[in-house]
């Protein structure tokens, strides 16, 4: 059975964090000792924006192609004001057409500060979602956040709403 993201309620921003079945996707999650592997923001129609290796920042469809292959997810959401979801989702459209932050993603797994400056990994496409936003304040745009760290954060969160991890379901 395939996972797929679900809408979110109104004026709220949805994170999901998922782990695909790809080699790469067990290499990330094994390297940053985490559940997931990758994260991306669901918006209020449930396409995702996310920032994938070699194609950079666009909006994906919330369909069996894109979904194909993900084992594991799970969403939190953060309630916002209409101003701040309307910044939010707007920021994420702007962001489309950006491109993969490579160094960032290398230095995510070797834990060393690289960064190619308006380029984005997909933890980044979220935190800077959410700084613009003004739902949260990071001072340091020099390091990049793991898709890990952002969870970390999120779910410290009390404003925060964790959802339970879905597995998908073997025939």
């Amino acid at each position: 059975m395939t996972l797929f993201a679900k809408i979110p309620p109104e004026n709220t921003a949805r994170i999901r964090f998922t782990k695909g079945n790809t080699a790469l996707s067990e290499i990330i999650a094994d390297e940053l000792q985490f559940t997931f592997a990758h994260c991306e923001c669901v918006l209020h129609d449930a396409t995702l924006v996310t920032a994938l290796i070699g194609l950079g920042v666009h909006r994906y469809p919330n369909d069996e192609d894109y979904n194909k292959g993900t084992i594991i997810q799970q969403f939190i959401d953060l309630p916002m004001t209409p101003p701040q979801y309307q910044e939010w989702q707007h920021w994420l459209y702007q962001m489309v057409g950006r491109n993969y932050d490579n160094e960032g993603a290398l230095g995510v797994l070797l834990y060393l500060p690289l960064h190619e400056r308006g380029k984005y990994i997909c933890s980044m496409v979220a935190v800077n979602s959410l700084i613009h936003a003004n739902w949260c304040k990071i001072s340091d745009f020099r390091t990049v956040v793991s898709p890990w760290q952002l969870y970390e954060m999120l779910t410290s969160d009390k404003r925060c709403i964790i959802h339970q991890i879905e597995y998908a379901k073997t025939a």
